[in-house]
C-alpha cells in the first residue's frame, strides 16, 4: 500500500513537474514572440529613421551647395563693384554728383532765403 501511495505521489509529482515545464515553455514562447515582434518593430523604426536622415542629409547638401554657389556669385559681384568704384570714370561721376548735390542744397537755401524775404516784404506792405 505504501509503495502504491509513493508511486501515486511520484506520478502526481511528475505530472505537476510536466505541467510546470509545459507552462514554462508556453510562457517562454509567448515572451519570445513578443520580443521578436518588438525587435522587428524597432528595426523597421530604425530603417524609417535612417531613410529619413538620408533624405534630410541629401536635401541639406543640396541647399548648402546652393548657398555656397550664391555666396560665390555674390562675392564675385562685390569684387566687380569694387573694381568699378576705383575706375577714374566712376570717381569723376561721383565727384560731379557730389558737386551737383552741393549746388542743389545751395539753391534750396537761396530759395528759402528769398521766400523768407518775400514773406517779410508782403507783411510790411499789408501793414
Amino acid at each position: 500500500e505504501l509503495t502504491r501511495k509513493s508511486a501515486e505521489s511520484l506520478r502526481k509529482l511528475n505530472d505537476g513537474i510536466t505541467l510546470i515545464e509545459q507552462h514554462t515553455d508556453e510562457n517562454r514562447r509567448k515572451v519570445e514572440k513578443v520580443l521578436d515582434a518588438e525587435i522587428k518593430s524597432r528595426k523597421l523604426q530604425n530603417k524609417e529613421i535612417s531613410d529619413s536622415l538620408v533624405k534630410t542629409d541629401e536635401k541639406l547638401s543640396y541647399q548648402i551647395g546652393n548657398i555656397q554657389s550664391s555666396l560665390t556669385s555674390f562675392n564675385h559681384r562685390i569684387a566687380e563693384m569694387k573694381d568699378l568704384s576705383n575706375k577714374p570714370e566712376i570717381i569723376n561721376l561721383n565727384r560731379r554728383l557730389e558737386l551737383s548735390e552741393n549746388a542743389h542744397r545751395e539753391s534750396e537755401l537761396s530759395l528759402r532765403t528769398l521766400n523768407g524775404r518775400l514773406d517779410e516784404v508782403a507783411v510790411k506792405q499789408t501793414n
